[in-house]
């Protein structure tokens, strides 16, 4: 089963520890971005996934797609040229201070790329999934129509289509995705989306109880899983979806989190457990939820199966490094049964 998936990867560069941007005297520099974390993760699972973007013809292009097959990741047919790569600086938070992302990707390759410099029809031959998040409409508006050619493509090929809405608000307003966002969904056939997004950019309106908001997450978490059902029918209904996957996240600190994830396909709502855990590093483990649903769902998983698989490799994600899910199927799996983290002797 064959994944495509199409968006921007980047560098990116963090301070050691926990040290501010401001503080920086040396950088790690490693590469990332939701499609192509996405496209990880479904390759180290075991699946075929290929990525599509287009990079700057030079050492730093390069290495993008030198990370990339590291892991098993296609990248055959990567478009080279362009000006540069997009790079972005994180600054891992402590405590009660919030990790800090700072981008600098305007002007990039695959921003100003022309739209019918991808050959969908080829691209996506023989795909299973087409992937793409909302962050790639949201650089510009050739990216924003790549991804509408590439989605008539792979219906044209019957191809299913995934799509993590992934809202980034230094990118656009809700307004603005909202409007672009609610077009591409009409398109798409598997849905990732929480609850904040739901509503702020796809106009579904919350289904919680107001007087949950703030309690205990004992409390809260309950009734956060029913609103998430109510909200993924409704969202299904409205955009003619094959299922809805809801993550559910509480941050209770920087760097201690909760997560759990609701799947929906109206046949039934699929609950993961809600995993606990301090944070390594947050940054991509909502794209190893997305990368395992794909993966668990292609290799015959149930949807209940698939969603505790998915919310898995999300949870095991914090305690990694880097944008990159460097886990394997088999390992993600020990979780799902075992529920512990012993050591491995």
């Amino acid at each position: 089963m064959k994944l495509v998936a199409f968006g921007e990867i980047m560098l990116r560069l963090m301070p050691p520890g926990y040290a501010r941007i401001e503080q920086m005297t040396s950088l790690d520099a490693r590469f990332g971005g939701a499609e192509a974390n996405v496209a990880v993760t479904y390759a180290r699972m075991g699946g075929e996934a290929a990525y599509i973007t287009t990079l700057p013809d030079n050492p730093l292009g390069a290495a993008a797609i030198r990370a990339l097959r590291a892991e098993g990741v296609d990248t055959g047919a990567i478009n080279r040229g362009g000006p540069r790569i997009g790079t972005y600086y994180v600054e891992r938070g402590a405590a009660q201070r919030p990790s800090v992302v700072v981008y600098d990707r305007a002007g990039s390759s695959v921003s100003l790329a022309d739209p019918a410099s991808y050959d969908w029809e080829n691209l996506l031959a023989g795909a299973d999934w087409f992937f793409f998040t909302g962050i790639t409409p949201a650089l510009s508006p050739a990216c924003c129509q790549a991804c509408r050619d590439a989605i008539a493509a792979a219906h044209r090929l019957g191809v299913r289509v995934a799509c993590d809405v992934n809202y980034r608000a230094k990118l656009w307003s809700y307004e603005e995705a909202g409007r672009v966002m609610r077009e591409l969904c009409q398109g798409v056939d598997y849905l990732i989306v929480n609850e904040e997004h739901a509503e702020k950019v796809l106009g579904i309106p919350s289904a919680l109880d107001p007087a949950c908001k703030g309690k205990p997450v004992e409390i809260e978490l309950p009734a956060r899983r029913a609103a998430a059902e109510i909200m993924a029918g409704q969202l299904m209904a409205t955009f003619g979806l094959t299922a809805v996957a809801m993550t559910l996240r509480t941050t209770l600190s920087a760097e201690e989190t909760m997560t759990g994830a609701v799947y929906y396909d109206g046949k039934g709502a699929y609950h993961s457990p809600d995993y606990r855990m301090r944070a390594v590093d947050r940054v991509g483990s909502g794209d190893a939820y997305t990368g395992g649903l794909l993966y668990a769902l292609s290799r015959g998983d149930a949807p209940d199966k698939a969603n505790r698989f998915a919310a898995a490799s999300c949870a095991l994600k914090h305690s990694v490094e880097g944008d990159f899910n460097m886990l394997t199927a088999a390992e993600i799996d020990r979780l799902c049964e075992q529920q512990n983290s012993r050591i491995e002797r």
